[in-house]
């Protein structure tokens, strides 16, 4: 297991040179490769964290990027409805009605992950999330900072 952290470190240090270039500007990766390589680390990272065993894995995933795409579907939508100009009681109404679908959706399938995996497990995976997200910020805006030094210098 100690293999996938090291998989998901190499896999962010080399993200931030390239994703500095290849996000919006909320800090969302734009390119479909970086993406995917970004999803890989995340995976080696949360199987790593989670100590799950390959027989968890193997249904653990498939379950989680569904997840996962549902839970960016509400936001994306939420974001459209931003650049759209809509006022900001719609804008909240929408967030607060974002937020509860995605409480809804979490409830939904934390009883299928349970089928999956322990639910000590389970609580460490919203942890694992967070903290994944911290490293992968952190690692962009290194690689952004020193990107602009060496900018500076020339």
């Amino acid at each position: 297991m100690k293999k996938y952290v090291f998989i998901a470190c190499l896999m962010l240090a080399t993200l931030g040179a390239a994703a500095q270039d290849t996000t919006d500007f909320k800090g969302r990766i734009k390119d479909p490769e970086v993406r995917k390589k970004v999803e890989a680390a995340r995976a080696a990272y949360i199987t790593e964290r989670l100590e799950l065993t390959a027989a968890e894995a193997e249904k653990f995933w498939p379950i989680y990027r569904e997840y996962s795409e549902k839970r960016e579907n509400i936001f994306s939508r939420l974001r459209e409805m931003k650049k759209e100009g809509k006022s900001d009681e719609a804008t909240l109404k929408e967030y607060h009605k974002a937020r509860q679908e995605e409480l809804d959706l979490e409830k939904s399938y934390s009883d299928r992950f349970l089928k999956v995996i322990p639910a000590n497990k389970l609580v460490r995976l919203h942890e694992s999330e967070r903290e994944f997200r911290k490293l992968v910020v952190r690692q962009v805006l290194k690689n952004h900072h020193h990107g602009r030094r060496k900018h500076l210098r020339r």
